[in-house]
């Protein structure tokens, strides 16, 4: 089976410039994207006192559903001990809504439905899980910059924050460059991994978007010659007033000059900062640290797969044999991954991975009306039933790994200190509002533990 690149990144970019032409047209490159000095080693660790204080300094962060945080107790001056911090990090030109949405698709294919019962949302179903606070880390104004700035410093800020207030580690659900935003802010450290217990990545190009790259570059080259003084001038006012729409997309990704529309939005971001280092082995994502060896990654793909003779015309498919060949060839099936990142970037790195398939490989002319809008798509994979019911089971797993009974532990440590044994798992046993305790519990057998996080 091939895979999405080489020559054949230029099959899908036919694809996707036929059904979102406007990505094509509006394509530009600002002339002075900012660069980047924030580094996640500066970042200043802030150990806060009560959950109010936690959320009220952290802009991007809020609780949104569970259980630990009382209200009315905190503005009144006290405060409650938090139950397991659960965030959720959205990826680029997103918003934490991602989280919210709906579930349309049972996954199996791209039409059926879920039916009514089905439906909840990962926020939904999060929030009810015993024993989760759930958290959304929402830096969608920044989302069209890179991690390696102010949203990867705040990232980090607001995991030390929750893991000081709850005692306990933090688990966290990341939909693509979210989980980008987290390498940054771990930074490869096992002292900052220390802090978070398990990772559950959604579709983060690790690697990179080949469909990213193959789309940008070449509009790029034509854009740099029309942004010439000597090109025809309104070609060269119309580059001009794009250039000025990344910068602004920059500053506030929901800003695209005006134009309030979730298609132009994307298409402009994409020549900015973030949408450069999305590319394929490009050199921010080269710079970024791999994941700390403590951190338990689960990484989730979805893939859709394309019959390459489908896309031949029906003329030459009907004289020729051209599907007994391709299928004894091997050269039949193109995977197009969720179509904006494939498998092997997704699942790069992690520790373990779950790829969910869409059904048999389709014909283009029936992938085309629904290109953007199936379960397995890269935008729309949090509505596909498949991966919403194995993130609840992996979170929920972890919950009840770090909240068991561990009355066969034989030590404790005071709060804030963390035992360094061979992946061990941080958990609270008791809280008192006066002197807290962490307990921990060792995990001997590495390979049993991550069987019981994953299921």
């Amino acid at each position: 089976m091939l895979t999405l690149g080489g020559a054949f990144q230029h099959v899908w970019a036919s694809v996707l410039a036929v059904s979102m032409p406007l990505t094509a047209f509006l394509g530009g490159v600002s002339t002075e994207v900012p660069s980047i000095t924030d580094s996640a080693v500066a970042i200043e660790v802030v150990h806060h006192t009560t959950s109010t204080d936690c959320i009220n300094d952290i802009d991007e962060l809020e609780i949104i559903g569970g259980v630990g945080f009382d209200e009315q107790r905190a503005t009144t001056g006290t405060d409650v001990p938090l139950a397991k911090p659960v965030v959720l990090v959205h990826g680029w030109a997103d918003s934490g809504a991602v989280f919210e949405q709906e579930v349309e698709w049972v996954g199996t294919d791209l039409t059926t439905a879920v039916g009514a019962a089905e439906q909840a949302s990962i926020v939904d179903r999060l929030s009810e899980l015993d024993g989760v606070s759930l958290f959304s880390f929402d830096y969608s104004e920044q989302s069209a910059q890179w991690v390696a700035g102010q949203s990867g410093l705040d990232l980090m800020r607001a995991i030390d924050c929750l893991y000081t207030l709850s005692h306990q580690s933090v688990t966290v659900v990341a939909h693509s460059m979210g989980g980008l935003a987290l390498r940054f802010a771990l930074d490869g450290q096992d002292d900052r991994g220390e802090m978070v217990d398990h990772v559950i990545t959604l579709g983060t190009p690790n690697t990179g978007s080949d469909v990213a790259a193959t789309l940008a570059t070449p509009v790029e080259t034509v854009m740099d010659v029309l942004r010439q003084p000597t090109s025809n001038v309104l070609l060269w006012m119309g580059v001009k007033t794009i250039d000025s729409c990344v910068d602004a997309n920059y500053q506030d990704s929901w800003d695209t000059c005006g134009w309030q529309s979730d298609v132009l939005r994307p298409a402009i971001g994409m020549f900015g900062q973030a949408g450069k280092a999305l590319r394929t082995n490009s050199s921010e994502l080269a710079q970024l640290a791999p994941w700390p060896s403590n951190v338990e990654v689960t990484a989730v793909a979805v893939e859709q797969e394309l019959d390459l003779t489908s896309l031949l015309p029906s003329t030459i498919a009907s004289s020729l044999p051209v599907t007994a060949i391709a299928a004894a060839s091997g050269l039949n099936v193109l995977s197009m991954g969720d179509q904006l990142v494939s498998v092997a970037s997704a699942t790069d790195q992690a520790t373990d991975s779950e790829v969910f398939r869409c059904g048999e490989p389709v014909d283009i002319d029936e992938l085309v009306p629904v290109l953007f809008a199936n379960p397995c798509f890269h935008g729309t994979m949090t509505r596909n039933l498949q991966v919403v019911n194995f993130v609840v089971s992996a979170v929920d797993a972890t919950e009840r790994l770090t909240s068991e009974n561990i009355a066969s532990i034989d030590y404790s440590v005071r709060t804030g200190a963390i035992a360094t044994a061979s992946r061990v798992r941080s958990v609270s046993t008791s809280v008192a509002e006066q002197a807290p305790t962490v307990s921990a519990m060792g995990v001997t057998d590495p390979d049993a533990a991550l069987l019981a996080v994953t299921g």
